[in-house]
């Protein structure tokens, strides 16, 4: 079985995460990481017993780097995206995969034109509960999808960890955005969406939740909820290796013609109750360490991207997909500015206005 060398640009809270998978995977090696912040660096560099590096073109230009993961903050995809591409090297870049359409565009252009894989990270793609709903649709079980609703909503810690650096649109929305286009696998004609403004706004300046409404050409109707201002207890207690903070308040409903799928984290299948009141471990992104192993739909998500790599394949999640997912968005915050519906597709000459 053939190995992917993989560096990871980005070594933050998601960057550490995937190099951790990369070592422990079958068909991966980390062959090193890459982060513009000294201290992060050598503290990953340490703990992952891997060669580091504060210019990710040096990383670049190691030959047995066949493939990287590039989790720089959302603004900063670009740069190495393009550099990672133009040295010959497959990508699978966080999402979103960019913040302006314009960047989604180069990045596409210039894997296309480099011929090298391109995968972005929609890691619910590969989390089991949106995958067997995905399953059920395509099942025709439910009919013609009429109407589907999520929600994603974090905890204030969260807010404070970006401290104001994207919306939560971009950061929690995006994912709903990809499923519910990937359900309902049909254009979006408009936007409507509405913020709300409290403690997260007055200390970061980015909305506390935002509603969004997505009107789809065949009549179907989504709306997506996301926010990041819940309690920091509704995360539970941490338990040393073994009970991560719960992910948070997460719904999908699906509703067809004929049925209905329906989906929440709580109540949970697995929880824990003591004197400090419940907790649940979290099993789908990355879990509780399993025989001292990562498990969840980010290592689900890597290994697949090194089969991706080693098979040839198409990766199920492609840029342009992900273009429109960060296009869907986009018009959403342009729609709560503006107070009312946007239509897709967006044109030039509305993004370029303030």
């Amino acid at each position: 079985m053939n190995r992917v060398g993989i560096g990871v640009i980005g070594i933050g809270f998601m960057g550490f995460i995937h190099a951790s998978i990369c070592k422990e995977l079958y068909n991966t090696e980390l062959v090193g990481v890459a982060d513009t912040d000294k201290k992060r660096l050598d503290d990953a560099c340490s703990r992952l017993n891997v060669k580091g590096y504060l210019d990710y073109h040096e990383l670049l230009d190691r030959k047995d780097v066949e493939a990287v993961i590039i989790a720089t903050p959302e603004d900063k995809h670009l740069e190495p995206t393009m550099a990672a591409a133009k040295t010959g090297k497959h990508i699978l870049l966080e999402k979103p995969i960019a913040t302006t359409l314009d960047d989604a565009d180069k990045i596409i252009e210039c894997a296309r034109n480099c011929g090298v894989k391109l995968m972005v990270g929609h890691t619910l793609r590969f989390e089991a509960n949106y995958v067997k709903i995905w399953q059920g649709i395509n099942s025709g079980i439910l009919g013609k999808v009429i109407m589907i609703n999520t929600r994603r909503n974090g905890t204030y810690s969260e807010a404070k960890r970006f401290a104001g650096r994207v919306p939560v649109s971009l950061y929690l929305g995006v994912h709903d955005a990809d499923v519910v286009l990937w359900y309902i696998n049909n254009q979006p004609i408009r936007v409507y969406a509405e913020n709300v403004e409290g403690r997260v706004f007055h200390e970061f300046g980015v909305p506390d939740f935002t509603k969004i409404l997505i009107k789809f050409k065949n009549g179907a109707v989504a709306s997506i909820e996301c926010g990041w201002a819940l309690n920091d207890k509704w995360a539970g207690e941490k338990l040393p290796n073994e009970w991560p903070p719960m992910a948070g308040d997460l719904k999908v409903d699906v509703i067809g013609t004929d049925g209905s799928i329906h989906f929440s984290n709580i109540p949970p299948n697995l929880w824990c109750v003591d004197n400090n009141g419940w907790k649940i471990p979290v099993v789908d992104y990355v879990g509780s360490p399993f025989y001292n192993k990562l498990r969840g739909a980010w290592r689900e998500e890597i290994e697949y991207f090194a089969k991706v790599i080693t098979d040839d394949l198409q990766p199920i999640i492609s840029g342009y997909e992900a273009k429109r997912a960060l296009e869907l968005i986009l018009a959403a915050e342009m729609s709560a500015r503006l107070s009312r519906p946007v239509n897709l597709p967006l044109r030039a000459e509305q993004l370029s206005k303030p």
